[in-house]
């Protein structure tokens, strides 16, 4: 709910605002967790980078997987 308030309180200064799910991404706290992370920082941040510096007012308040797939998200 955070991100979609926000993305409504920020359309009138044309300021778009999105949820980004990094994915399993290899960090101190998941170096030793079951099945292993599949995504490293270097991997994932570019992607998301990438997503922030194309993104419109039409996808304000909307979710997205780090590779930019939109998520469907009931709320």
């Amino acid at each position: 709910m955070f991100t979609r308030c926000l993305a409504a309180d920020l359309k009138e200064a044309s300021i778009p605002v999105v949820g980004i799910g990094p994915g399993y991404v290899l960090t101190d706290m998941t170096r030793t967790s079951a099945g292993g992370p599949t995504l490293t920082p270097a991997d994932t941040v570019p992607n998301m980078i990438a997503l922030l510096e194309r993104l419109t007012m039409h996808e304000s308040g909307q979710f997205f997987e780090q590779d930019g797939t939109r998520m469907n998200v009931l709320l």
